[in-house]
């Protein structure tokens, strides 16, 4: 039992320093590669995704169907379309980001089409953008 506990302990502090390395790896490359940008929401979908299927892979219009359904799980997310300027040649482009989890996940439940919104934006591809 005691071998157990131990071994229970070892892989519990595993886990977290994992996911400490992981999150410190985000960090550095957000602070190293992305900057903020304030962004105008053009507008908002809901984007409904079975259990099991990869989110870029299902069209949007499945939400009517989701609720319907009485058997099966289902994911299910806000698409934030906005518009914002890249910062290194000044020119207006368009995207769409898909907060999952976390406090952007609860920022974007709150947005409406026309406010400003902080998004990070890649240094060296102006269509790689993440939810601050």
């Amino acid at each position: 039992m005691k071998a157990f506990l131990a071994g229970r302990r070892l892989v519990a502090v595993l886990v977290f320093f994992v996911g400490l390395a992981l999150w410190a790896y985000s960090s550095v490359n957000d602070a190293l590669n992305y900057t903020e940008v304030e962004a105008i929401v053009d507008r908002i979908e809901e984007v409904c995704v079975p259990v099991g299927e990869p989110a870029e892979a299902v069209a949007s219009g499945r939400c009517t169907e989701a609720r319907s359904s009485p058997a099966g799980k289902w994911w299910f997310r806000r698409a934030v379309y906005v518009r914002y300027r890249f910062p290194a040649d000044g020119q207006q482009h368009t995207g769409a980001v898909t907060p999952i989890g976390g406090q952007s996940a609860g920022d974007a439940l709150k947005l409406r089409a026309g406010e400003h919104w902080k998004i990070l934006v890649h240094d060296d591809k102006p269509q790689d953008i993440k939810a601050n």
